[in-house]
C-alpha cells in the first residue's frame, strides 16, 4: 500500500484482496488520468480520500506522480534513545511538524537531511540510524501542482544543549516529545507527518 497526500486528504494505491476485481474494464490507468486531469483543472485538491486498486500499486502511484513536477526534500525523525523515545518535533504555521527541507545542489539526501535538522532545530551530534520510507505530498506552487518527495531518515543525537528554532523559517518551537504524548501532537500535525510517525515510531 502506498499513499500520496494532498492537504488533509490522501490517495491510497493498493492491491485488491480479490484478484478478479482488477479487470480491463476497471482500468486504474483510466482512473489515474481522470484524477490527474481533475487536480490540474481545479487547483482545489480533493474533497474526500481516494483509493485506487491495481495489481502493481507502486507503479500505479508513480504513473500518477509523473504528471507533476517533482521537488526533492529530506528530513529526519530524531531521537535520544534506541527505542525512539522521545522524538524531536517543531512547531511552525500552527502545526507540529518534523524538521525537513529542500535538497541543495551538490548534496545527497542524507547530507540534506542532516543539514536541515541542524538548521531548523539548532541540534548537533546527529547520526543517521537508517533510511525510512519517503512521503509524497502534492500542493500548488505558483499556480501549478507539484509533488514533493521527502526522503526520511531515522537519526540519533546525544546533544544535550539548548535547542534553537530557526526563526527565519517560521519555526516557533523545537521540542522533545515523549512517545506517550505523540498521539495528541499528531492531531495538530499534517496527515503525511502523522502517517509517518504512526507507522515508523508508534507501529500503528
Amino acid at each position: 500500500m502506498y499513499k500520496v497526500f494532498i492537504n488533509d486528504k490522501e490517495i491510497t494505491f493498493k492491491r485488491s484482496v480479490l484478484e478478479d476485481k482488477i479487470t480491463k474494464d476497471d482500468s486504474y490507468e483510466k482512473k489515474i488520468h481522470e484524477l490527474s486531469a481533475k487536480l490540474i483543472n481545479s487547483k482545489k485538491g480533493l474533497s474526500k480520500n481516494i483509493t485506487l486498486i491495481s495489481n502493481r500499486p507502486f507503479f500505479a502511484m508513480h504513473a500518477f506522480l509523473k504528471t507533476f513536477k517533482k521537488i526533492s526534500a529530506a528530513g529526519g525523525i530524531v531521537s535520544k534513545s534506541k527505542n525512539n523515545d522521545p522524538i524531536l518535533m517543531i512547531f511552525r504555521l500552527g502545526k507540529w511538524d518534523l524538521p525537513k527541507g529542500k535538497t541543495e545542489k551538490g548534496e545527497n539526501l542524507s547530507q540534506a537531511a542532516i543539514r536541515e535538522v541542524r538548521e531548523e532545530c539548532g541540534i548537533k551530534k546527529l547520526r543517521i540510524i537508517k533510511k525510512l520510507p519517503p512521503t509524497y505530498h502534492l500542493y500548488v506552487l505558483k499556480n501549478e501542482w507539484v509533488v514533493k518527495k521527502t526522503a526520511w531518515f531515522l537519526m540519533n543525537s546525544a546533544y544535550t544543549g539548548t535547542l534553537t528554532p530557526q526563526a527565519e523559517e517560521g519555526i516557533q518551537q523545537v521540542k522533545w516529545v515523549p512517545k506517550t504524548q505523540l498521539k495528541s501532537y499528531l492531531s495538530l500535525s499534517y496527515s503525511s507527518i502523522a502517517h509517518l510517525i504512526r507507522t515508523e515510531i508508534l507501529d500503528l
